[in-house]
């Protein structure tokens, strides 16, 4: 079966459920928690990922981990993916899980990548102002990239607005070349 099938399914039922539970939020942030340590934590994705273990052995481990910390449905959740042998899944299935959250609860996603660090007020100041011209919420993430020189680089709802002063070097060394 094609992985993007089976992770997409295995994110809606969960996200479907969770919203008619009225409980989207805590299980989106159980998911978020999951994915992040399957991101962050290299031996945790590699235990979970190791054919070496038993699927049996993994949920008794992943539950001891998570049980204390996330809702009954989120551990329901995880039981079914570990029974069914998916775990090879589970990164793919939380990305899935996240994303359906966002798109359910109106909420685009939103980078904003600069060559500095900016306060956060500045940052918080920017996110508003799109919230406000777009009439959603936005979930922004930021980063400092120095690579940038000046500038940044900022990315919503798939489209990019590159403004960045490597990116006008690179336009005008492109001229350049081509004179």
């Amino acid at each position: 079966m094609d992985s993007n099938r089976v992770t997409v399914r295995y994110a809606r039922a969960f996200i479907d459920l969770a919203y008619e539970k009225g409980i989207l939020k805590e299980s989106t942030h159980d998911i978020r928690l999951l994915y992040t340590a399957l991101n962050e934590y290299s031996g945790f994705a590699d235990f979970v990922l190791n054919p070496g273990f038993g699927s049996k052995e993994k949920l008794i481990n992943v539950k001891k981990l998570f049980a204390a910390e996330f809702n009954k449905l989120t551990i329901k959740f995880l039981e079914m993916i570990f029974e069914n042998n998916r775990e090879n899944y589970l990164k793919d299935i939380c990305r899935n899980c996240i994303d359906m959250a966002r798109a359910k609860e109106g909420i685009i996603p939103a980078s904003l990548y600069t060559a500095r660090a900016l306060k956060p007020g500045i940052i918080e100041e920017i996110r508003k102002r799109f919230e406000n011209s777009l009439k959603t919420t936005i979930e922004m993430e930021s980063e400092e990239k120095p690579e940038l020189i000046g500038g940044f680089v900022f990315t919503i709802d798939g489209q990019q607005y590159d403004a960045s002063i490597a990116s006008q070097l690179s336009k005008i060394k492109k001229q350049l070349q081509i004179k």
